[in-house]
């Protein structure tokens, strides 16, 4: 005979529920995170696999032992639930079962998925509500080291999904979208390095005014972040969107709420990507001039409008917010349009590039003013600081920016320099002005003509 439907809980602190009312019989942190394991895998476990996370340190023959006791304490608390055989142990839902993880998972999916309608917004919504915290909260002190370690890595599956869930719908819903570059990698921090403060950068021990601000607006980031607080990915994401609006103090409050949550909640530091993405911030907040491009920025509705190049100036922005897309070439004759088509276009993206936007204008006399030292001159203008020529790719390397380059083919040589600096700068993007393909292979070509 069938037991009555289930409701369980692992978005948060594990929930057990049958028919509204709390399943007490497993009271023991083991059993329950026993219980968290075979739901989360879903599918059979090998039984030596579980004694090996749950009784590492004891003899086989005691540690398959103690899996059948935990087993049968399982079956007898949510009866038709535990199927097991002598090589595996699994978690079978029945038809009216309700486990949040399941339930919520192929939302998820289907709204990060690269092709195809998002679901709706109710279920979207529905799904949203279900995210109460961390992934088995509270679980962190039970069964032993190897556990919490599989543990680990299923939580940081699931804020993976949540944020590329989230990304997609942002990028959906914006206008322009953004990219999201990877944060270097670097080796964590020590504890004892003294955190930079911001002036009116409000106390961390405070809700952080990223969330009360951005949440008014109906970001899923913060939403999320509301109902599970220290997933580490998307609060990255959101501190690095903060950054590219130009709002570094909210960005750092926003590490700041992260760490303390990270350190009340589960005992743990941001990890090293969060801390290099918090220097970079520091960095670009220091440097202040985020682009050196003179003009204001245009009027997208009344730009161009009698040589129909205001959607031409639109697209060409998307293209450059695309990380996918790290050279475009603008393919035109020289003139004031293109130039102007190129400029708005930067202007329109600068948000969305923490470090911004370098313009390297043409020179009418090419062969007397080379690339490489137009380009130190444009870097002179947004760093402060005229770099030598030959430490040019040592100044890219560390920055995520747009570098606008015009008149590249007017100049012997010019494209095998930027060939190199191509390959010094990872995370910069290019945008060239030319009159002809460059002839790589990863070029975006974008004809003026369109």
């Amino acid at each position: 005979m069938a037991d009555r439907p289930l409701t369980i809980a692992l978005l948060g602190p594990l929930r057990i529920e049958r028919d509204g009312t709390a399943v007490r019989e497993l009271t023991s942190a083991q059993s329950r995170a026993l219980l968290t394991c075979l739901i989360l895998a879903d599918a059979p476990v090998e039984r030596g696999r579980l004694c090996g996370l749950f009784w590492p340190d004891v003899p086989e023959v005691r540690a398959r032992l103690s899996l059948r006791v935990a087993l049968t304490r399982l079956r007898a608390a949510l009866p038709g639930r535990i199927h097991a055989d002598r090589h595996t142990a699994a978690f079978v839902a029945q038809t009216d079962d309700d486990v949040d993880t399941r339930a919520v998972r192929p939302v998820l999916e289907a709204l990060a998925a690269s092709a195809g309608p998002p679901p709706d917004g109710d279920a979207i919504q529905a799904a949203m509500d279900r995210l109460r915290g961390p992934l088995a909260a509270g679980l962190d002190g039970a069964a032993t080291d190897d556990f919490r370690a599989w543990l680990t890595v299923r939580r940081s599956d699931w804020a993976a999904l949540v944020t590329a869930a989230l990304a997609r719908m942002a990028k959906a819903n914006t206008a322009l979208g953004c990219g999201v570059p990877q944060a270097p990698l670097e080796a964590d921090k020590a504890v004892a390095n003294a955190p930079v403060r911001l002036a009116g950068e409000p106390d961390p021990s405070t809700p952080s005014p990223a969330l009360s601000d951005l949440s008014a607006g109906g970001g899923w980031m913060v939403e999320a972040l509301r109902r599970n607080p220290v997933a580490e990915p998307l609060s990255r994401r959101l501190m690095l969107d903060l950054a590219r609006q130009g709002d570094h103090a909210a960005a750092l409050a926003e590490h700041a709420r992260l760490a303390a949550a990270l350190g009340t909640q589960l005992g743990l530091h941001p990890d090293g990507a969060t801390e290099a993405l918090r220097d970079r911030i520091v960095t670009a907040h220091a440097r202040g001039r985020r682009h050196n491009l003179l003009e204001a920025p245009a009027d997208v509705a009344s730009f161009d409008v009698d040589t129909g190049t205001t959607g031409a100036m639109v697209r060409l922005a998307a293209w450059l917010v695309e990380s996918d897309r790290r050279l475009i070439s603008l393919i035109g004759a020289t003139g004031p349009v293109r130039s102007r088509l190129a400029r708005d276009a930067a202007l329109l993206a600068v948000n969305s590039l923490l470090d911004g936007v370098l313009w390297v204008p043409r020179w009418e006399g090419a062969a007397d003013k080379p690339i490489a030292l137009r380009l130190a001159s444009a870097l002179g203008q947004l760093d402060g600081a005229v770099p030598p020529v030959e430490r040019i790719g040592d100044c890219l390397a560390s920055f995520e920016r747009l570098l606008v380059i015009d008149g590249i083919d007017e100049e012997p040589g010019a494209v095998e320099v930027l060939a190199r600096w191509l390959e010094a700068a990872p995370m910069s993007r290019w945008l060239v002005l030319s009159a002809a393909p460059l002839g790589f292979f990863f070029e975006h070509r974008f004809p003026l003509a369109d």
